[in-house]
Order: structure tokens, then C-alpha cells, then sequence
């Protein structure tokens, strides 16, 4: 990992860098493999996490189950050094992506369904029964807060950008941030067939982008267990009131999106 560490950071201070940072399951993956398509000569890094507290528990958890370390967690690693000694004097430009909250805690849940029941498959948890049994435990799962604080915890503790003191225009569904250094761009997934072309073009200055879709839990082994849930799923009002009422979700998304979030969660009929 050392290596790995070192040869990452040499790429940071020698090259101005393209950072794909951002929580889980927003649809990164997506946007680090349409950029790596291009073929563009500079480094472009994937990674989620910018605290070492974070890292440090990972890591343990990784060693614990007699995993290597992610490639993931060394880039996290690298940025964090680089960052320290001051290679953020290039221009490094950052692109994270956001989700709406829900959706996004239930794809990361499914994500590591098989870790969370060793026991788990397709013909087990078929049944009305099983999806409430996983709804039970979707809700009591540490999962929720996370999409609420990633911003703060994160970007705005690495680079000193702070997402929320500017408005996010939700009409053009992305918006760039100009930092000391590094510049930021942040988009919508819920969007990102339509607005990720005119946001690279104008963060980047690239013409030829197009998205490769990569990583879609609709195409994972569980991708039936997943439709089921999201199909059947009820949530409670009071969850449901939390994560649409959060600073987050209002300042991404409208007032009329974030009603239309609350229907679907709740199985609501649609005022018309």
C-alpha cells in the first residue's frame, strides 16, 4: 500500500489531477469511467472518504475480515498526504455527486446485502414477509446520516468549500464551486443522462463527453430482491419527514421534487 501511496502522490504533485470524490452509491463510477474513456493525460483519481477517522475504521475492518486494502482507501490516503503537504497548489479539479437520500441509503444497503446476511438469497427473501424483514432493518441501520453530513465532513473539511453557502441552481441540476485551489463541481444523478455533457463541458472545457453507465444495482445479482423492495416498500412518515427536511435534501432539490420523493416512499396516491 505504501507503494501504492507514494506512486498516487507523485502523480499529484507532478500533474494537475481530475478528483472523483463523493459518498457511495451516487453514481461516481459512472462518471470516473466516461472520463477515463477520453483518454485524457492526467491522473483522475476515484475515491469517497477524506477524514482518516473514517479511513483508520475501514481499514481495520478490511484487515479485520482478511481483506487487502481498497484501492479506494490508498487514493483517500494519498489526497489526504498530498493535501498536508501542499501539492493542492496545482489545480486540482474535483467532481462529486449527490443523490437524493433515500434512494441513495437503500442502494448502499443493498450494495452489501450479501455481508449484512451471510444466508442470503435470491429465493429466500422473495416473500412479502422477507421484504419487511428488510425494511425493519434498512431503518435501524446506521446508514441514513451519512448523505446528510458527507459534504461538510468531508469537502468542506478537506478544501475548505462549503456546498451550502452558495445557492445550488436545481433548474441546470449542477453547479461549480470556485475554491482557493481546487475548483468543485456537483451534480445530480437523477439528472446525470441530461446535465453531465453541458457540466464537464463546462467545468472541464471537454466537448467529446459522453456517459458510460457502469455499477447499476438494477444489474446486480440482487437486482430482483432490490425491485421488490423499492416496488413494496412503506416507509414512516417520521423517517421519511427527517431525511426531506434535512439542510441536504432541501438544498439540492425543490420543494416540489422533495413532495414528490415523500409520495413515492410512503406509497402515497399523487394529488393531482
Amino acid at each position: 500500500m505504501k507503494v501504492k501511496i507514494e506512486h498516487i502522490m507523485q502523480e499529484l504533485k507532478e500533474k494537475d489531477a481530475i478528483l472523483i470524490c463523493q459518498m457511495g452509491k451516487v453514481g461516481s463510477s459512472t462518471v470516473a469511467d466516461s472520463l477515463k474513456a477520453l483518454e485524457l493525460n492526467v491522473p483522475i483519481l476515484h475515491f469517497h472518504h477524506l477524514t482518516y477517522k473514517t479511513l483508520e475504521l475501514l481499514e481495520k475492518k478490511r484487515i479485520n475480515a482478511k481483506r487487502p486494502v481498497s484501492k479506494h482507501l490508498s487514493i483517500s490516503r494519498a489526497v489526504l498526504a498530498a493535501i498536508e503537504k501542499g501539492y493542492d497548489v496545482k489545480k486540482w479539479k474535483i467532481i462529486s455527486l449527490t443523490r437524493e437520500p433515500i434512494a441513495r441509503s437503500i442502494s448502499v444497503f443493498f450494495h452489501h446485502i450479501n455481508k449484512r446476511f451471510p444466508d442470503f438469497n435470491v429465493n429466500l427473501y422473495s416473500s412479502s414477509e422477507k421484504i419487511e424483514f428488510l425494511v425493519t432493518k434498512f431503518l435501524k441501520s446506521s446508514l441514513h446520516n451519512l448523505p446528510l453530513t458527507w459534504f461538510d465532513q468531508n469537502i468542506k473539511q478537506a478544501f475548505n468549500i462549503d456546498v451550502f453557502s452558495d445557492n445550488f441552481d436545481k433548474k441546470i441540476k449542477y453547479k461549480i464551486y470556485k475554491g482557493n485551489h481546487p475548483d468543485l463541481l456537483v451534480l445530480r444523478l437523477e439528472n446525470i443522462n441530461e446535465c453531465a455533457e453541458p457540466a464537464i463541458k463546462d467545468f472541464l472545457g471537454i466537448d467529446n463527453f459522453s456517459i458510460i453507465k457502469s455499477n447499476i444495482g438494477s444489474e446486480k445479482k440482487y437486482s430482483r430482491i432490490y425491485q421488490n423492495f423499492l416496488d413494496s416498500v412503506k416507509l414512516p412518515e417520521s423517517y421519511i419527514e427527517k431525511m426531506y427536511s434535512s439542510r441536504y435534501a432541501e438544498y439540492f432539490y425543490s420543494q416540489e421534487e422533495l413532495e414528490e420523493f415523500k409520495t413515492k416512499w410512503s406509497k402515497q396516491d399523487k394529488v393531482v
